[in-house]
């Protein structure tokens, strides 16, 4: 026939045991493929949970670390702290019971500063005042103070310029007695507060 071509039926002519053999090959290679990628998938979950378990341990020994020296500043900070504290209760201690300190050559020095001409001092007994209570604040040493005179009248002066001034709050006579001429008075007698020197008071309060 002219002007016209005829076409040639197509025939596969592979077994059709041959495609089912490339087809399952291929579908293995799939499978493997796919199970490859999922293990390394795995293995890369595996790693970074590692990892990251790693790097929270090493801040975890960090962070003790830290602990630890921060925990042994403290305990040097309350070693200082308890030191400061019993020298802070020492020094109150003191000042409680040296609150009556005073100076003692002075406070003689003063009363023979104070006698007339004529007149000696020759010995005393004096204690220390209240340390605490309400009558430290006022009341001082006290005791008594013996003096000696040719003159009898002399006692009286003296008695009044000890009295003079705000640190004695009270003078008197006790006794006299006169030995080969010489008059011997003993005189009872009470300071105030203001003899004492406070220093501890003092040191407690700075």
């Amino acid at each position: 026939m002219t002007g016209m071509e005829l076409s040639h039926p197509r025939v596969n002519l592979i077994p059709r045991a041959e495609l089912e053999r490339r087809r399952s090959r291929r579908a293995a290679r799939a499978w493997l493929v796919a199970l490859i990628i999922a293990a390394l998938l795995a293995i890369g979950m595996v790693g970074g949970a590692w990892a990251a378990k790693e790097l929270a341990g090493r801040k975890l020994a960090q962070e003790q670390q830290r602990t630890g020296a921060l925990a042994e500043q403290l305990e040097g900070y309350r070693d200082v702290s308890g030191a400061l504290r019993a020298q802070e209760s020492l020094t109150r201690m003191r000042a409680t019971a040296m609150g009556a300190d005073l100076s003692w050559t002075a406070l003689i020095d003063s009363i023979r500063r104070q006698l007339p001409d004529g007149v000696t001092l020759g010995w005393y007994t004096i204690a220390s005042g209240p340390a605490v209570g309400d009558e430290a604040e006022t009341a001082g040493p006290s005791g008594t103070i013996t003096v000696m005179t040719q003159n009898l009248a002399l006692l009286t002066t003296a008695a009044e310029a000890i009295r003079d001034g705000d640190a004695v709050s009270m003078i008197a006579l006790q006794h006299t007695e006169a030995t080969e001429g010489v008059v011997v008075a003993t005189f009872e007698i009470a300071f105030t507060s203001v003899v004492n020197s406070g220093a501890y008071a003092r040191e407690a309060t700075e």
